[in-house]
């Protein structure tokens, strides 16, 4: 899934701290989902991959490095103007990059793929798909405040 985010007010700040930045904002119904979530999958012997808005400080960032944990991902490559996230589950890995463009109107885009590994991987997200697309959509729509 691909979704400009124009009207950055700061292209100062690299793709890292724009990601630390949303995701601490994720708004409280995305978290209640991800608690559910993870009660739910823990009956499976899945992950519980914690809360999405529990990141670092946007402070932390330049500390950070390939294989550390932000929040309910481990940064996979890091650059100033990307990072690739990652969760890896017995049923599914899920990648996320937060790609940010400086051009006039820096922007903010966010792609996400999923790898199935099995059958339960692809009944896991018969549901979570498209709650994907809304979530993201959300926390870009709170993000944009930001700036």
């Amino acid at each position: 899934m691909r979704r400009p985010h124009p009207g950055l007010h700061n292209g100062n700040k690299s793709a890292l701290q724009w990601y630390l930045d949303v995701a601490r904002e994720t708004p409280k119904w995305a978290d209640h989902l991800m608690t559910i979530r993870n009660l739910a999958v823990g009956l499976l012997g899945l992950k519980d991959v914690g809360s999405l808005a529990d990141v670092p400080p946007n402070s932390a960032a330049h500390t950070l490095r390939e294989g550390d944990r932000a929040g309910i991902f481990t940064i996979r490559n890091l650059q100033e103007h990307e990072v690739v996230l990652q969760i890896e589950d017995s049923h599914l890995d899920v990648f996320v990059s937060v790609l940010k463009e400086n051009s006039t109107s820096p922007t903010l885009t966010v792609s996400t793929i999923v790898f199935n590994h099995n059958l339960l991987g692809k009944i896991y997200m018969l549901p979570v798909a498209p709650l994907h697309k809304v979530i993201v959509h959300a926390m870009l729509a709170k993000g944009h405040a930001i700036g």
